[in-house]
């Protein structure tokens, strides 16, 4: 496996596709795992002709309309203009221009994360896994990883198919989770169920399977930066009843201001079919609007833009999913405002929360994390006073920080030149 490496770069933008298009196909194509993104846009000229049909929008109104928000401080796409709703005239101007689009996200991540010297640990997920578990906060845990390229007790370095086959083995009949290192967007995601030594095949959750040389060419070819194998979580008796034995993850939005983390939005990811994780552009999933208060579902949706609905009970199982209450919902609340004081000078992180028997768990934390899907539902736009307010403070706190680091390089000079002025006077 010598074309496998650990991750030497920042992990990519952890954003969802949710444009307006979004198909019933999802991006596996069919295949056990999906490694890539395959959703087809329609033809503009199409979406523009069913929006002008839902709407009773003329085309002159709505491309003035959709330009103001694609080129104007939104600096929104075409594609998130529309998957939006943003068409809608129910939507006051000041509630459009709330809303922000890929491009502004990056504008706001930079901002946010200019000066932070702990940022780096959530992008190393093993480094993150091993300060939240080392300050006693539960986490998904990690018991092999592909071309670890450093030694870490209780995590086999799998480096060869000899040395993988034996990690499976060890774990035959233990479920497994995959996913890896560098990659975000539950891209490259595997439930294993169990492993067959004796025909050397891989089983996975859905009743898909793959053998072991398959599984090692997966990796190689698609997964360089390496590959992570973790204990797969059980749900909550309450979370399975509604949406079977799945992990549905709860997204918490913290921002951190004058040492004092806040949570700042929330959703509930909700997934479906034999989908193995719960991100909302797999086809079938869905993302639910939860009141931060109780940690009730308020309101599930499938699809975006003019594909948009709700959906009122899960699809496997008819169970009802608006008015659940997500279990331990203030522990987990808890659990995410002390794990983000531990990374002080990061403020603004996504953590994806899990409902387990044995109560919430940090699956991960997302350095850029999606700010589209905190926007989908209930439909509002990320930049509100509250944000706006933050966001000041970020740019504050930045300038402050420059003006310091300015004046400690002038005194440094100073000293400097004091010292060399001292010797002179030696001779």
């Amino acid at each position: 496996m010598s074309g496998v490496s650990s991750a030497e770069t920042a992990a990519p933008e952890e954003v969802e596709d949710t444009n307006a298009s979004a198909s019933a196909d999802d991006a596996s194509s069919g295949e056990a795992v999906a490694v890539d993104r395959a959703d087809e846009q329609p033809q503009f000229a199409e979406l523009l002709q069913k929006v002008t049909a839902e709407t009773g929008k003329g085309y002159g109104a709505l491309m003035k309309d959709m330009f103001r928000y694609c080129l104007g401080r939104n600096k929104l796409t075409t594609e998130e203009y529309f998957s939006l709703r943003l068409y809608d005239d129910s939507f006051s101007a000041e509630q459009k221009a709330a809303f922000v689009g890929i491009a502004k996200s990056r504008s706001i991540w930079t901002r946010v994360y200019k000066n932070s010297r702990t940022v780096g640990t959530i992008i190393d997920k093993l480094a993150g896994e091993a300060l939240f578990r080392g300050a006693g906060f539960p986490v998904a845990k990690t018991i092999g990883a592909v071309n670890l390229k450093r030694d870490l007790p209780g995590i086999a370095n799998i480096n060869s198919k000899t040395s993988l086959e034996g990690f499976l083995m060890v774990h035959a009949g233990q479920r497994l989770f995959g996913k890896p290192t560098g990659l975000s967007q539950s891209l490259g995601s595997m439930a294993i169920e169990r492993y067959d030594s004796q025909s050397s095949i891989v089983h996975l959750a859905g009743g898909d399977s793959m053998s072991l040389t398959a599984l090692l060419e997966l990796i190689e070819t698609n997964f360089s930066d390496g590959y992570l194998f973790q204990e797969r979580l059980s749900a909550h008796p309450d979370i399975a009843k509604v949406c079977g034995d799945k992990i549905a993850t709860a997204r918490l939005l913290t921002i951190e201001q004058d040492g004092e983390p806040e949570i700042l939005a929330t959703a509930w990811k909700v997934p479906a079919g034999n989908n193995v994780a719960d991100n909302f552009w797999r086809s079938g999933n869905m993302l639910a609007s939860i009141d931060p208060e109780t940690g009730t579902v308020v309101e599930a949706i499938q699809g975006t833009g003019i594909n948009r609905k709700s959906v009122f009970a899960h699809p496997d199982t008819n169970e009802a999913i608006a008015g659940l209450k997500l279990p331990d919902w203030e522990a987990a609340k808890a659990l995410v405002l002390s794990a983000s004081r531990l990374l002080n000078d990061t403020w603004m992180i996504g953590w994806d929360v899990a409902f387990t028997p044995d109560g919430p768990v940090i699956v991960e934390a997302n350095e850029t994390p999606d700010l589209l899907i905190m926007q989908l539902v209930p439909g509002q736009g990320i930049m509100t006073p509250r944000f706006n307010a933050f966001m000041e403070w970020v740019d504050q706190k930045n300038l402050q920080i420059k003006k310091a680091a300015s004046r400690k390089a002038t005194d440094n000079s100073k000293t400097e030149a004091a010292r060399l002025l001292g010797g002179a006077t030696k001779f």
